[in-house]
């Protein structure tokens, strides 16, 4: 199925959230979505993305040379990839740009992200795995992947990370980063950062 008319893009939580999941994509095959503009929300509209469909064998895909920015801040501004149900998202070509965070099996499912050209990028975070229980898989096969919306990573402090794991001890998650091609660039990258999580950084190419 193609879709590329923004119209269709479900929005399940009125004017809060973009959602793409099961039901509105359909489970016949896999999604491709293309993108050859900016979607640019602020609070106006929504300021939210939330990626909740896709398998290995029918992925949620994203082409194009457009792409999704994210505005807001304070809990705004965030995509989140598997916080409702399963997800697996294939991106080539487009750009996901958030202000306040990319979270990847956030909830009570197992997601991945693989990015084969494109951008991935969090003004302030990026969490891979944060769930107890559930494994965030963020494959960088090209394209890029950064913290700091402007690719500034010297701020100093919690922001601007990679959290392969997640970050509470009390919630413990798994997280896979693998990198066969492309850029990762962050100020920090911590590896199951704190007791009973589990990171785990494969590294076979890129930069």
């Amino acid at each position: 199925a193609l879709w590329t008319n923004k119209a269709n893009w479900g929005n399940n939580y009125g004017v809060d959230y973009w959602s793409f999941n099961s039901s509105n994509i359909g489970t016949d095959d896999g999604l491709l979505v293309n993108v050859d503009t900016e979607i640019s929300q602020k609070a106006s509209g929504p300021y939210r993305m939330k990626l909740n469909a896709g398998t290995q064998e029918k992925p949620l895909c994203f082409s194009g040379s457009g792409g999704f920015v994210f505005r807001n801040y304070s809990s705004n501004g965030r995509i989140y990839v598997g916080d409702e149900a399963a997800a697996y998202v294939s991106i080539n070509g487009p750009y996901f740009c958030a202000y306040d965070g990319v979270y990847i099996a956030e909830g009570d499912y197992d997601a991945t992200v693989v990015l084969e050209n494109g951008l991935l990028t969090s003004e302030t975070h990026i969490f891979i795995g944060r769930h107890s229980g559930r494994t965030g898989t963020l494959t960088v096969n090209g394209g890029e992947v950064r913290t700091g919306f402007n690719g500034d990573t010297r701020e100093a402090g919690w922001n601007r990370t990679i959290f392969v794991g997640g970050n509470d001890s009390s919630n413990p998650g798994t997280g896979i980063l693998n990198v066969n091609g492309g850029i990762v660039q962050s100020k920090e990258i911590y590896l199951g950062g704190t007791t009973g999580i589990s990171g785990t950084l494969n590294i076979d190419g890129g930069e």
